[in-house]
């Protein structure tokens, strides 16, 4: 049985009123009323959910005491870096992509920071990834799904010679989180996140 509704006053039943009662039919908005209308709008809600529960990986975030994930990466000068290789030494891992505008207005700071510290010989050369070398820090680039000549050129335009790496997609960069750039982990010698997006200047302890 189909029930005729009002799509003024929402109710089947009459007014109460002192007037002599009038249809709901009289209403300029009167539509009757039809559960089979509903039926589109459910199937698009079971086919939404049913997206969310099996394509949508969980959201998460590497923090504080987590581990680096296994990684490996090719940086601009075609030097290899991977958890493995940073293994005994200090790391700051940069994820970040040039159209973001935190991002430029992060890196240049991030960039003074790399100075600062290659300046007072505290950043480790490239060309020595894997060595072990404690007393020093190196500084990765990673972009999230940005290709090498867009980074170049913001390179160039920014004035940075921090090293990166290009990415053709953000798979590198959900090893780490599901949103938001830029993000700076510092990683400590042990291979484990010592903080996420750390002030600066760096507080680093050197044996």
């Amino acid at each position: 049985m189909i029930a005729d509704f009002c799509n003024f006053c929402r109710s089947s039943k009459p007014y109460k009123s002192s007037k002599p009662y009038k249809s709901h039919k009289s209403h300029k908005s009167y539509k009757p009323y039809r559960p089979y209308n509903l039926l589109p709008l459910l199937f698009l809600m079971l086919f939404v959910t049913a997206c969310g529960l099996t394509d949508e990986p969980a959201p998460h975030t590497l923090g504080e005491g987590d581990r680096l994930p296994e990684f490996s990466v090719e940086l601009s000068d075609g030097t290899v870096v991977t958890d493995k290789t940073l293994r005994g030494e200090w790391a700051l891992i940069i994820l970040f992509n040039t159209s973001c505008p935190d991002c430029r207005r992060e890196l240049p700071d991030l960039e003074e920071e790399y100075r600062r510290l290659a300046a007072n010989n505290l950043v480790a050369p490239i060309s020595g990834v894997g060595r072990g070398d404690e007393a020093r820090i190196r500084f990765i680039c990673v972009a999230r799904a940005e290709d090498a000549a867009s980074i170049e050129a913001y390179w160039e335009e920014a004035g940075l010679t921090m090293p990166w790496s290009p990415q053709p997609d953000d798979r590198i960069y959900r090893l780490f989180a599901d949103s938001g750039i830029p993000r700076s982990y510092l990683i400590t010698p042990e291979g484990l996140i010592s903080a996420l997006n750390p002030s600066l200047p760096l507080s680093l302890q050197f044996p």
